[in-house]
């Protein structure tokens, strides 16, 4: 924890821009795109579950830890109260994010956490939205994944041509790693 460089904010700043992790549990908050596609390097890559979305609403608020501050992303695992329950993160990108999705904009609002249990964490953020309520939180979970073409795996060119593009949009946006955390339970 000592690696943590925090960032010159005070509690309660908000910033627009950076790169934000978000920690992800082994089974219930990724998924594959497409059902068909490969189980372990898909085609059209990974996407945040309903159930991730769901749990972010429902709470209000998506805790996320600055990119920069946490130096990696099995330090951003580490860090957690909780970390032998995340095998994988998603970085979110939020100038990204507040680019493409400029009708639904977000915020990273800076909340240090000091104290255990949760603590101490020098590098969490709150991502809210800049206006609206908390139901942003299912607008960008709705943009992320409008895109797609609705289908069981692309098949005719234009259906993977929107598929391959909706994709990189989304990569743009936010990137799914998986086992940052290996399956024996080891940090790398």
């Amino acid at each position: 924890m000592s690696a943590q460089v925090a960032p010159k904010l005070e509690k309660g700043d908000a910033i627009h821009a950076g790169v934000f992790v978000r920690n992800l549990k082994k089974t219930d908050d990724v998924t594959k795109r497409y059902e068909n596609d490969d189980t372990e390097s898909p085609l059209y890559g990974f996407k945040l579950t309903g159930k991730f979305w769901r749990n972010a609403n429902k709470t209000g608020d998506m805790s996320i830890n600055l990119r920069d501050c946490v130096r990696s992303d099995d330090c951003s695992i580490a860090i957690h109260p909780n970390a032998e329950d995340f095998y994988h993160v998603a970085r979110f990108d939020l100038a990204q994010v507040n680019t493409i999705l400029p009708l639904h904009p977000f915020a990273a609002q800076y909340d240090p956490l000091i104290e255990p249990p949760d603590g101490p964490n020098k590098c969490h953020f709150v991502l809210l939205p800049t206006e609206g309520t908390t139901q942003s939180i299912f607008a960008l979970q709705s943009e992320l994944d409008k895109p797609f073409p609705v289908c069981r795996m692309p098949d005719s060119n234009a259906d993977k041509d929107a598929a391959d593009a909706a994709a990189s949009r989304y990569r743009r946006m936010v990137t799914i790693l998986k086992w940052v955390r290996n399956r024996e339970g080891s940090l790398s």
